[in-house]
Parts: structure tokens; sequence; C-alpha cells
């Protein structure tokens, strides 16, 4: 399952409005990015995810750490933005992501269902390491 693909790919018109409502992209440059932050975005999750408030997940902490988490430079050299236009353009789509991400998932402990069904604290941790490789492949 690659939760977050699903996710953008099922908002992908209200996310591709952000970028280019919020974040000054065009509909082209949208589209590019996209995906791409989606893995970024993916890829963050999981390297942070001890650091995450999954109770809160849309939480400014974790907008923060998250964007903290993201090699936006890279992210806009490989998406051909500008190293600001793709910081804007993060900035634009966490709060939306994490938004349906919670929505998809309820609460903390339906999130941990989404991700592989932990069932005590040393299943929630070790289903939360593997949060990357449910996000996208």
């Amino acid at each position: 399952m690659d939760l977050l693909k699903d996710i953008i790919e099922e908002h992908a018109p209200k996310l591709l409005g952000q970028l280019q409502s919020g974040a000054g992209f065009d509909p082209e440059q949208a589209q590019r990015f996209l995906p791409e932050a989606g893995s970024s975005i993916g890829q963050a999750m999981s390297d942070g995810v001890g650091d995450l408030d999954l109770t809160n997940l849309s939480s400014a902490a974790n907008i923060s750490a998250l964007s903290k988490g993201i090699d936006v430079r890279g992210l806009a050299d490989r998406t051909g933005v500008s190293p600001q236009q793709g910081l804007d353009g993060i900035q634009a789509l966490l709060p939306a992501v994490l938004g349906f991400l919670g929505q998809k998932a309820g609460n903390a402990g339906d999130l941990l269902g989404l991700l592989g069904g932990a069932s005590g604290a040393g299943d929630a941790l070790g289903a939360l390491k593997q949060l990357g490789g449910k996000f996208f492949r």
C-alpha cells in the first residue's frame, strides 16, 4: 500500500491548486512538483517519525519538523523550480497532505492500523519505522 501516493492522487486537483494559488506555480510546474514533493514528504516522515505527533498530524510542530527534513534545493533542482518556490511549494502542501492523512486515519491507532496493524508499543515502533515503504515505493 502506497498510502501517501494514494492520498496525493485522490486529492491531486486540490493539491495542484494549492501549489498554484499558494506558491505561485504554473500548472506545468505544479504537475512536475507534486509527485516529487510527495515522495520527499514520505521520506521525511519516515526519517523523522519518532519526532511526529501522531495525534495531530497537521500540527505546526509536525509541519516544521517535516519541512526541515526535506532537501528543498534538491527537490527544486529535480522539478525545475527555484529553491524559494520549492520551499513555498512544500509549505503549501504539507498542511493539506497531513490533514488528508489524518482524515484517512482518524486517530493515531487508526494510523498505525493503516501502516501495518501494530498491536502494542513494540509493534507500533516497528510499524512506524516502516513508514517510508508504506508511503511511496
